[in-house]
């Protein structure tokens, strides 16, 4: 934990403050107190779902991909406060006895909790919305948690009649987990395959659009990007690289007055 803080300390000596980032990049630095650290505290809880159920990942978290906390009565308040909760009080359980199994727990979370702090917002900006890359150390003391987990689940008298039931569930988890992983590196293959993934999780990001309409231009598409770029344009109709490709593949279909217009 000390090496922790004096990391995040290092970090922000060696930027001499916080970092300084684009509202594109970080669509919350816009944001008024108190809803921009509701935002980023609510894409901490994001993150945990994601290694809880990474059944819905996406290349590019930025422009409208996770809809802006900005009321107090947004229900995702409640899931950010139950969330924060349920860390405490598993931190608090894990410090207040010395008991091995207690230090096995603790460890768990120092390594799921720790490593992501620098990417988290709770301390400064960082550049992105959601980078599913930061979870991948997290993502060994999660494995860690929830291995431990149900080791203790199977090895309490009242559930061991059900341990081979609990065992198939958790077979069947790391097979569908497994299966997905194998299907998500074939969608890894090229750009098109990755972007267009992306748009399967959400479609109202104009930056997603205007990637997978330029990867067709780039290939030499003469006809798929344009729909592409419409369509971000669409969800932000100020986004300047949607309209600089817009103009670029009509300036390519050689229809010039639609492209000065």
């Amino acid at each position: 934990m000390m090496f922790s803080v004096s990391f995040l300390w290092a970090r922000l000596k060696l930027n001499q403050g916080p970092p300084l980032f684009h509202v594109d990049n970080n669509p919350a630095l816009g944001f008024p107190t108190p809803f921009r650290q509701l935002h980023w505290s609510y894409l901490c809880v994001y993150n945990v779902w994601l290694l809880l159920s990474p059944s819905q990942l996406c290349a590019e978290y930025a422009m409208g991909t996770i809809p802006p906390v900005t009321s107090l009565s947004d229900p995702r308040n409640l899931l950010t406060l139950a969330t924060f909760a349920g860390l405490l009080s598993l931190s608090c359980y894990s410090a207040s006895y010395s008991h091995s199994h207690h230090r096995k727990i603790m460890f768990g979370l120092c390594l799921t909790v720790l490593p992501f702090l620098p990417a988290s917002n709770l301390f400064f900006p960082v550049g992105f919305v959601i980078a599913e890359r930061v979870l991948y150390i997290p993502s060994m003391g999660f494995c860690l948690l929830v291995s431990y987990g149900f080791h203790l689940l199977v090895s309490r008298p009242i559930i061991k009649y059900f341990s081979s039931l609990a065992k198939i569930v958790l077979i069947f988890l790391l097979l569908a987990q497994s299966f997905k992983t194998l299907s998500r590196n074939f969608e890894w293959k090229d750009n098109v395959m990755l972007f267009t993934s992306a748009l399967r999780v959400s479609q109202t990001s104009a930056k997603m659009w205007n990637f997978v309409g330029n990867t067709h231009f780039k290939a030499g598409n003469n006809t798929l990007p344009e729909p592409y770029f419409r369509k971000s344009l669409e969800v932000e109709p100020l986004f300047p690289p949607a309209h600089i490709n817009l103009v670029r593949i009509l300036k390519r279909q050689k229809r010039f007055e639609e492209a000065i217009e």
